[in-house]
């Protein structure tokens, strides 16, 4: 199994039990089901090949949406998007490694890639559960200065891998 492989398998089950562990202790077992089944579909979907990827990432979003809005820990919530997204990435990096053998799992693209994944996701991660943490009451110009800094740093933090 390659490296992308667990990757995702860790990203789908963080995605899954992040949104589902706060609904079982609420006691909202319909609810926690729907993430656990979801994440063990688009396991069994790429393992057999299957391009769904991009669905199964809009049907976590919006679970984790409504799991917002009904009440669960926003933190959770953000953290279950993000890992559905870094599965959503993964999915359709194995299915384009299977067709290109010169893209072999192990390889430094491979690698790159996964690194590149690692920083993005931890940003935006940490930036959404700042985002729903933190209430500072800002206008739209000075919200909207603060959102170009950070898109900004983040763009010269990918080119600093990119050279290295």
């Amino acid at each position: 199994m390659s490296r992308s492989a667990v990757f995702f398998l860790l990203a789908l089950a963080c995605a899954a039990f992040s949104s589902s562990l706060p609904a079982l202790i609420a006691g909202e077992w319909a609810w926690a089901s729907v993430s656990i089944l979801l994440a063990l579909a688009w396991w069994a979907a790429n393992r057999r090949g299957y391009r769904w990827g991009s669905a199964a990432f809009v049907v976590f979003v919006c679970v984790s949406a409504l799991g917002m809005l009904s009440g669960q820990p926003k933190a959770a919530m953000i953290v279950s998007i993000s890992a559905a997204l870094a599965a959503w990435d993964l999915d359709h990096w194995i299915l384009q490694v299977r067709d290109r053998p010169q893209d072999l799992p192990g390889s430094g693209m491979e690698n790159r890639h996964l690194e590149v994944l690692a920083v993005v996701i931890g940003v935006g991660t940490l930036a959404g559960i700042l985002a729903v943490s933190l209430s500072i009451p800002l206008s739209f110009w000075p919200a909207a200065l603060v959102c170009l800094l950070l898109a900004i740093m983040l763009r010269q933090a990918l080119s600093k891998f990119r050279q290295g």
